[in-house]
């Protein structure tokens, strides 16, 4: 087996890191927390050389849960997807935008309808069945590690005292898509280690799960890349890195080093370097001997700070918008709907766009399809009552939805119950929402 490491020269200028609340009781649990916590300093880290001189601040804030639903915006009356949710079981399952799910299997209870509203728990053997482009697709996987605690990370370069990020209202403020993308996998990796620890120490009696980590600015030296120990093989360079600036790249076998002109005969990973050392690397690349070299150069850790809180109580902030608001299509038969309740709460009919919290609402909702679109030889001088109909949305945080009215024309004389439509999530897009 390979055993890959990664290469970092632990000269240190400033460090502090520690940890409050209750204390990890499981040696494994303490250990996965270190690899967070060095996993985290990396990223930003990186993050950081991305950004450049930019103003930037990192603020991801994960709430844990106990059962997951399927992780979609699905068109009820037609089961289309309307959108898929980073990191969810529909992502995990391979579904895309576009897919129209036909069955979904959760352990031996299978659904053909409302799979928005189907919750999945840790354990539980999931099969679905859609089409995409008139094809049948089918996968499968089993639920794990959904069980993982609510988390908040605070990061911002420009500030010196580490205690203060607990004061601060950051936002995410990230501009380049490769520090994005950095973070997005970042929380791939803490959710997947927060979730063992939390399964870990379940097991503990009286376990009150919870902790803080602090990380102080820091500088150290590292060479930024990842190499396999039993070849000396370079299996990735990090940008900007000393590394990088090295010329070195992935493929590339480590055959000798120099360090301030003396040969350093042991292996890259026990090297240790101070800064403004001169560093000399000989590898093979495609078959040729090439040699590099470079004057060791700082990275720069920004200051950052994790809170944990158990899982069973997660905290929702942030806000999404739900919107009525957009031109009737005719042609699809979709029209527009107004709310009269939202959480049971009664709001202002007339009102075509809520900003509501992150989290699940109930949307009680009446159709505006045209009494004549209904019955063509309606009495106008009758009254002609409507139904409502209740919509339940998970509204996630910076997310505009729109809602209308999907007109079924095969049951348009069926108005008792309001059988002729159908309330439907129209689209999703990224939308800047701000409680404030």
């Amino acid at each position: 087996m390979k055993t890959l490491i990664r290469v970092i020269f632990l000269i240190v200028i400033f460090f502090s890191y520690s940890v409050y609340a209750s204390e990890l009781s499981d040696n494994k649990s303490k250990a996965l927390l270190g690899d967070i916590r060095q996993d985290i300093s990396h990223s930003l880290s990186q993050v950081g050389k991305l950004e450049g001189n930019n103003d930037w601040s990192v603020s991801l804030l994960k709430h844990g849960r106990g059962t997951t639903p399927l992780g979609a915006v699905i068109e009820a009356s037609s089961n289309l997807v309307l959108s898929v949710s980073a990191n969810g079981i529909a992502q995990q399952l391979g579904v895309i935008s576009g897919d129209r799910l036909q069955k979904l299997w959760v352990g031996e209870e299978l659904y053909l309808d409302n799979f928005s509203k189907v919750k999945m728990s840790e354990g539980d053997q999931v099969r679905l069945l859609l089409l995409r482009a008139g094809e049948r697709i089918e996968s499968s996987l089993k639920i794990q590690n959904i069980n993982f605690p609510s988390w908040k990370l605070l990061s911002d370069p420009g500030s010196e005292d580490v205690t203060t990020l607990k004061k601060v209202k950051l936002i995410n403020n990230i501009s380049s898509s490769k520090g994005k993308e950095l973070l997005r996998q970042l929380e791939l990796r803490v959710n997947k280690k927060l979730a063992e620890i939390y399964r870990v120490e379940s097991e503990h009696a009286g376990m009150r799960f919870g902790f803080e980590v602090m990380q102080a600015p820091l500088e150290m030296y590292e060479l930024g890349l990842s190499i396999d120990q039993s070849d000396q093989v370079v299996i990735s360079v990090d940008a900007n890195s000393n590394a990088d600036r090295l010329g070195l790249m992935k493929g590339d076998r480590v055959v000798g080093i120099t360090l301030n002109g003396e040969l350093y005969k042991n292996k890259l990973a026990t090297l240790s370097v101070e800064e403004g050392d001169h560093v000399q690397v000989q590898v093979m690349r495609n078959d040729e001997l090439y040699s590099f070299a470079t004057e060791i150069e700082p990275t720069t850790i920004p200051s950052w700070y994790l809170t944990v809180n158990d899982a069973t109580k997660p905290k929702l902030s942030g806000c999404g918008v739900v919107t009525f608001l957009f031109t009737p299509k005719l042609v699809q038969d979709i029209y527009n709907v107004e709310a009269s309740q939202i959480d049971g709460e009664s709001v202002l009919i007339s009102k075509t766009i809520h900003q509501l919290k992150a989290g699940q609402h109930s949307l009680k909702l009446y159709d505006k399809i045209p009494a004549k679109e209904l019955l063509p030889s309606i009495n106008t001088s009758k009254r002609f009552y409507r139904e409502s109909k209740m919509l339940d949305l998970i509204v996630e945080s910076d997310k505009r939805y729109f809602i209308g009215a999907k007109f079924d024309r095969n049951k348009r004389y069926k108005t008792r119950g309001g059988a002729y439509w159908e309330p439907v999530i129209l689209k999703v897009e990224d939308y800047k929402c701000s409680l404030d």
